[in-house]
C-alpha cells in the first residue's frame, strides 16, 4: 500500500511539473514575441525619427533644369570613409540627352554654405540613375539643410 501511494504521488508530481514547464514554455514564448514586436517597433520609430529630423530639402538651379534634368528621392548618409552624414545620394531623372559635371552645394539653415561635391554624369534622354555627392569627409549634413544642384 505504501509503494502503491508513493508511486501515485511521484506520478502526480511527474505531471504537475510538466504542466508547469509547459505553462512557463508558453509564458515565455508570448513575452519574447511582445518584446519583439516591441523592439522591432522601436526600431521603426527610431529611424522614422531620424527620417523626420533631418528634414533635409534638395533643389536644382534653373540652368539644370533647362538640360532636362530632374530628381526623384534623396537620401542623406555616411560615405565610408565617414563617420559623419557626408554623403547625399540623389535619385536623377534625364529628360534630354545630357553629359557634364552636376555639382551639389549645402547649406545650413542660416543659407550659409558648408560643403560642395561634383559628379560627372553621362546620360540619355529617358534614363534616371543614382548620383553619389560625396562631401569632405568633416562635412556633417545638419538637420534642415538645404541642397543646390548646379
Amino acid at each position: 500500500m505504501r509503494t502503491f501511494i508513493i508511486i501515485i504521488m511521484a506520478t502526480m508530481l511527474a505531471t504537475s511539473c510538466k504542466r508547469v514547464a509547459d505553462g512557463t514554455k508558453k509564458a515565455i514564448n508570448k513575452t519574447g514575441q511582445v518584446v519583439g514586436e516591441g523592439s522591432s517597433e522601436f526600431v521603426k520609430g527610431v529611424s522614422k525619427g531620424v527620417e523626420t529630423s533631418m528634414e533635409c530639402e534638395i533643389e536644382l538651379s534653373p540652368a539644370l533644369s533647362q538640360k532636362g534634368v530632374t530628381f526623384g528621392r534623396f537620401t542623406v548618409g555616411k560615405d565610408t570613409n565617414s563617420r559623419n552624414n557626408n554623403k547625399l545620394t540623389a535619385y536623377l531623372v534625364f529628360e534630354k540627352d545630357f553629359s557634364g559635371n552636376i555639382s551639389a552645394k549645402v547649406f545650413d539653415t542660416k543659407q550659409a554654405e558648408y560643403g560642395r561635391a561634383m559628379v560627372a554624369i553621362t546620360a540619355k534622354k529617358g534614363e534616371a540613375k543614382y548620383a553619389d555627392f560625396v562631401f569632405d569627409k568633416r562635412t556633417d549634413v545638419e538637420s534642415k539643410s538645404k541642397f543646390v544642384l548646379e
